[in-house]
C-alpha cells in the first residue's frame, strides 16, 4: 500500500512493470520535493504564470503515477489562482503542500523498505533544493541534448530532459525561462517551445 497513490493506475501506465514504476516514483520524489516551496515563492512574488507552469508539470506526472490526490489538489490551486481569491488561494496552496508532502513521504518510506539510498539531509520543510545553484554551463549542456528532441517533437524524450533541468536551481532568471519552456513542452506547443528554447539559448550568447 502507498498512501495517496493508486498504484493500479500507475502500473497500467507502464505496462505492469513494477521495477520501472518504483523507479518513476523515486524520481518523482527527487524531482518535486521542492515544488511546493517554489510554487509558494512564485505566488508570493506575483509570478502567477510560473506557478501555473509548475503546477501543470507536477499535475501531469502525478496523474500518470496514480497520485490522484496531488493532481486534484494542483487542479484546485490552479482554479483559485485563476479566480484571484487570496483566501482561497492560500488554503488551496496549504492543501496542495500537505497532499504532496504526504505522497513524497509515502514514496520515501517505500524506498527505505527497499533499502534504497536516500539524500541524507532531505526533509520536506528544509530549504535544501533552494540552496545549491547550478552552473549555467550545465544547463547549456542539457539544452544541447534537448534540441534534437524538440526539433523532432518527441514529447517523451523532451519530458525526460526537462525533468532533469527543472529539478535543479538555476541562477538569475533562468528558472522562470526553464519553467516556461517545460510548460510549453507539456502542452505540446512545440513551435512556441522552440522559440522559448532559442530565447533561453540566447542568454548564453550574451554572457
Amino acid at each position: 500500500d502507498l498512501a495517496g497513490v493508486d498504484a493500479g493506475v500507475g502500473l497500467e501506465d507502464v505496462g505492469g512493470n513494477v521495477e520501472l514504476y518504483r523507479s518513476l516514483l523515486t524520481k518523482f520524489r527527487t524531482d518535486y520535493i521542492g515544488a511546493a516551496a517554489k510554487i509558494d515563492s512564485a505566488i508570493e512574488k506575483g509570478n502567477i504564470e510560473v506557478a501555473h507552469l509548475l503546477l501543470h508539470a507536477v499535475k501531469g506526472v502525478a496523474g500518470n503515477l496514480g497520485a490522484t490526490g496531488v493532481r486534484d489538489a494542483a487542479d484546485e490551486l490552479e482554479t483559485q489562482l485563476i479566480s484571484h481569491d487570496p483566501d482561497g488561494t492560500k488554503k488551496a496552496a496549504e492543501d496542495f503542500t500537505a497532499v504532496l508532502d504526504g505522497v513524497l513521504d509515502s514514496i520515501a518510506a517505500l524506498d527505505n523498505e527497499a533499502d534504497a539510498p536516500a539524500p541524507p539531509t532531505e526533509e520536506p520543510s528544509a530549504p535544501g533544493p533552494e540552496v545549491h545553484v547550478s552552473d549555467p554551463m550545465v544547463l547549456r549542456s542539457y539544452l544541447s541534448g534537448l534540441r534534437q528532441h524538440l526539433l523532432a517533437e518527441k514529447l517523451r524524450q523532451c519530458q525526460l530532459v526537462m525533468r532533469e533541468i527543472t529539478a535543479r536551481n538555476w541562477p538569475g532568471d533562468y528558472n522562470e525561462r526553464v519553467v516556461r519552456l517545460a510548460g510549453l513542452i507539456e502542452e505540446r506547443r512545440f513551435e512556441e517551445a522552440r522559440a522559448a528554447f532559442e530565447d533561453l539559448m540566447g542568454q548564453f550568447a550574451g554572457n
